[in-house]
């Protein structure tokens, strides 16, 4: 038999403080950011290489190539960490009204949540910029991610993904 301590891990281990844990770090969650994440830098990359796609090609291809390389690396990065910093805005805000109003938004659905969460992590990110911007930032966070919560949902009922778009 063990001590009284090895009872108490064992009585609280694996109920819904394990649950909630493996879902907020879990696989799946880091799944769902890291498509986002990919997906901005692939927008990145095709700009990138739009921009430096050379107008003339009467330089030598040495230059040429650095010209191309430097474009597609400098938009590629400009993208991707852009989605992951909104991204982790997005989580912190998340956990943040969790924390702070579990109970208010407990008769709320999903999708407004993610929405008003969404709305104020854009309006967040863009406060810097002024008034109009950060309005703005606010509209497009909540519908992106009212969009992409409800093709999440979609997609989860077909079978295709397996984790939801909840904080």
């Amino acid at each position: 038999m063990g001590s009284k301590a090895e009872n108490q891990i064992e009585q609280y281990s694996g109920q819904d403080f394990g649950d909630k844990i493996s879902f907020t770090v879990g696989v799946s969650y880091m799944l769902g950011r890291l498509y986002f994440i990919i997906l901005a830098s692939s927008i990145g990359l095709l700009k990138g290489a739009i921009e430096g796609f050379p107008r003339q090609f009467n330089m030598p291809k040495k230059l040429i190539l650095n010209n191309f390389f430097n474009a597609v690396g400098k938009r590629t990065s400009t993208y991707g960490q852009a989605a992951a910093s909104a991204s982790m805005l997005y989580y912190f805000v998340g956990a943040g009204m969790n924390l702070l109003f579990e109970d208010e938004l407990a008769d709320i659905n999903q999708l407004k949540k993610n929405m008003l969460c969404g709305a104020i992590s854009g309006a967040v990110y863009k406060s810097t910029l002024g008034v109009v911007p950060f309005f703005v930032g606010g509209i497009v966070g909540g519908s992106l991610i009212g969009g992409l919560t409800l093709l999440v949902e979609n997609f989860n009922r077909k079978g295709i993904v397996a984790f939801e778009m909840k904080f």
